[in-house]
C-alpha cells in the first residue's frame, strides 16, 4: 500500500501469518530454481549446441527486450545459442544481460495444434 508507511508481519497460528491485510501460509521451496534453467559457465562450456523449435512470439519478445535494453535499432537481431531440449540463451555477446528462452520440447507434452504443426511426425 503506497499510503502505508509500515506493514506489520504477525503470526496468527502455527504456520499462518498476516502481512498487512494478507493472510498466508508460507511454503518451503525455491522458485524459480534458476540453476535448472540458467547454466553456469562450466556447464555451458560442456554443452553441445543443437537446434530446437521455439515459439516465434517468445523469440521476438526476447529480441525486443534486448533491443530495448541496449537502445538498439528495431532491425537489430541478437545471437541465440540453442541447446536442443535445454534452455536457449539470447545475448549480445557481453556479460551484462541474457534472455533465456525455453524450447518447445519434442516429447509431446505440449499438445496444441499450433505447436504440433512444427513436429515433423505430425506433418
Amino acid at each position: 500500500d503506497k499510503k502505508a508507511h509500515t506493514v506489520h508481519l504477525s503470526q496468527i497460528e502455527a504456520n499462518t501469518y498476516r502481512l498487512g491485510n494478507t493472510v498466508f501460509t508460507p511454503i518451503d521451496g525455491q522458485y524459480p530454481d534458476i540453476a535448472r534453467v540458467i547454466p553456469d559457465s562450466e556447464q555451458l562450456a560442456k554443452r553441445e549446441q543443437k537446434p530446437a523449435v521455439y515459439n516465434t512470439g517468445y523469440l521476438a519478445s526476447a529480441n525486443k527486450a534486448l533491443q530495448t535494453y541496449y537502445g538498439a535499432k528495431p532491425d537489430t537481431t541478437y545471437q541465440l545459442n540453442q541447446y536442443g531440449d535445454d534452455a536457449a540463451i539470447m545475448h549480445a555477446g557481453t556479460n551484462d544481460v541474457q534472455v533465456i528462452v525455453m524450447p518447445i520440447r519434442s516429447n509431446g507434452r505440449v499438445g496444441s495444434e499450433h505447436v504440433q504443426a512444427f513436429n515433423r511426425d505430425y506433418l
